[in-house]
């Protein structure tokens, strides 16, 4: 994909901008093309591209006559590291909240600061302790990647050369961001051919811990300890409830309601699209969901209309449930919508949707539910976006989730959506107690390979 016109989006803090756009090369005695990287208006990086440098990107067990060949890009990042270099107060990610008072998005809740304190308001910024910290090379060298696989996202693998920062090249290798070309003979660091992987990228391999789409990982909260780790602990919990009797890991705790848990700009539809662990003590949060649930088109499919006293109920029955958590999405920081999304293994689901479906519920598979809310929310695009980023979530907050399950009612009009719109199976009619559902299965590496991140 080639583009003239600039690419414009902001980071998971909502308020950091970036734009990747064609210029000129900078190196003055060539000729060749090249993409521009700037955050906040300022020149961080430059792709330079030489048509005449090609590279292998098709795997190894491909025949070498049928073989495909993409061009080489070389990320040449800007010498600047002065106070002009497009670092905001004087960290290069805005310190703000990110989301304007007010629209029902708590701005005092614990979200990781970059070593797992909060900062008091309610979103990251990486350097809060450190107010000297400016960008290191490699925030930098992850936000240009960030912009290239926006710019090339119907590109599954991307061949760059090895940058000549020797620390640059083991972070891209050790991370996962990037893997050595299997057809480069030599083991030097310079002029390496690296093939950066789409499925690795949207996994969140190599990102900074403050420009992160996952905004929350309560396991890991404490500066210094449990970093590491990658997962919560494994240890085995039990439930009877309803129709489960069961036994399951012990699940992390839910971070605290208003927190942000997930943040990333959507740039098919133009906006900042964020999911928030919802707090029906802000009358933002709840007086969106009771209308929403007392509409008759949401109330066809969820069955939850009521007065306040049962929405409320509803509500805190979802938070002392530690298998599932409520969320409230919201564009540009107007509520819009309503999910859950909970451990597959100890809901209701699973006690039904076992037999004959042809599919296994694993200790870690998760499920989700969605209703879109506000009626000029609604639509393919945005749909297909909420959708994907709920999905998101579900998966890198637990990398050993292996699969999320859908089960909407069989008439609902979003079940064809879902259906187009997202690279997941529909296994089969299922009759739940409730409802008689569809049972949609998303496989982990199908969703990354092919989940529609733009």
């Amino acid at each position: 994909m080639t583009t003239t016109t600039p690419l414009t989006f902001t980071l998971p803090d909502g308020t950091s901008t970036v734009t990747i756009q064609p210029s000129q090369s900078t190196n003055p005695n060539k000729k060749h093309s090249a993409y521009s990287v700037h955050l906040n208006s300022h020149l961080i990086a430059t792709w330079e591209i030489d048509p005449t440098l090609t590279t292998r990107v098709s795997p190894a067990q491909v025949l070498d006559e049928r073989a495909e060949f993409d061009i080489v890009r070389h990320l040449v990042l800007s010498s600047h590291r002065s106070d002009d270099n497009g670092v905001s107060n004087g960290n290069g990610v805005s310190n703000g909240n990110g989301v304007p008072n007010g629209n029902g998005v708590s701005n005092g809740n614990v979200v990781s600061n970059g070593n797992g304190v909060s900062n008091g308001n309610g979103v990251s910024n990486g350097f809060q302790n450190d107010p000297s910290h400016s960008p290191s090379d490699l925030e930098h060298t992850w936000i240009s990647i960030y912009a290239l696989w926006l710019l090339h996202h119907d590109l599954d693998v991307i061949p760059i050369s090895s940058p000549c920062n020797s620390t640059m090249t083991t972070y891209l290798i050790n991370t996962g961001l990037a893997a050595p070309s299997p057809f480069e003979s030599t083991d030097t660091d310079a002029g390496r051919t690296l093939l950066l992987a789409r499925e690795a990228f949207w996994q969140a391999a190599g990102s900074p811990s403050p420009l992160s789409w996952l905004r929350s990982r309560p396991e890991a909260s404490y500066p210094g300890f449990n970093n590491s780790l990658g997962a919560f602990a494994s240890q085995q919990s039990f439930t009877r409830r309803g129709n489960v009797c069961t036994t399951h890991p012990l699940r992390p705790p839910k971070p605290s309601p208003g927190t942000v848990v997930y943040s990333r700009y959507i740039v098919s539809v133009g906006q900042h699209l964020q999911l928030v662990h919802i707090d029906a003590s802000d009358p933002v949060h709840f007086s969106a969901y009771a209308r929403w649930q007392n509409s008759d088109r949401v109330n066809h499919g969820w069955r939850e209309r009521g007065p306040d006293s049962k929405h409320a109920a509803y509500l805190e029955s979802q938070r002392k449930d530690a298998h599932t958590m409520s969320l409230i999405f919201l564009w540009d920081g107007e509520p819009a919508g309503y999910s859950e999304v909970g451990w597959a293994k100890e809901d209701n689901t699973s006690c039904f949707a076992s037999s004959n479906c042809g599919i296994h519920i694993g200790e870690f598979d998760q499920l989700s539910h969605i209703l879109v809310g506000e009626e000029k929310f609604r639509g393919g695009k945005r749909y297909q976006a909420v959708a994907t980023s709920i999905k998101h979530v579900c998966f890198l907050r637990d990398p050993r989730t292996t699969q999320v399950m859908a089960e909407p009612r069989v008439d609902l009009p979003s079940v064809p959506i879902q259906a187009r719109f997202l690279p997941q199976e529909r296994k089969k009619r299922v009759q739940l107690p409730h409802k008689q559902a569809v049972l949609f299965a998303l496989q982990r590496e199908r969703f990354f390979q092919e989940g529609h991140f733009y």
